[in-house]
């Protein structure tokens, strides 16, 4: 009896070790794609960190504007009427310089879109 179980035994090793191999290739793969996957997540969280650097940079920059710009117009005008000038124009606040131009140049846009014959558009209705 003992030698009838001998092949069958065999078999069963050569079929385990079958297994064993073919599950190694599959745990080996996903290793392999779990780094890939790892890789690629790393790249693109260093790509959105250097996003955010930048972009907090810009914002850094136009907060900046928007602060020393009026603040520099108001102090050259204190400056000014310091020094006894009074002539000029004073700085309105809260009016960066683009703002204040676009506050002058608001009547000259108005005219133009309300003109018959503006930029060849039939007139409005």
């Amino acid at each position: 009896m003992g030698a009838a179980l001998l092949p069958a035994r065999q078999e069963f090793y050569r079929l385990t070790g079958q297994l064993q191999e073919a599950l190694n290739e599959v745990i080996g793969s996903g290793q392999r794609r779990s780094n890939e996957i790892y890789l690629e997540s790393r790249f693109s969280v260093i790509m959105v960190m250097i996003g955010a650097v930048l972009l907090g940079i810009a914002i850094t920059v136009l907060i900046r504007r928007s602060i020393v710009r009026p603040l520099s117009a108001f102090m050259n005008f204190v400056e000014r009427v310091g020094r006894g000038d009074l002539g000029g124009d004073r700085p309105r606040p809260g009016m960066t310089s683009w703002a204040a131009s676009a506050a002058r140049s608001t009547p000259w846009w108005r005219a133009c879109a309300s003109s018959p014959a503006r930029a060849g558009r039939p007139p409005r209705t």
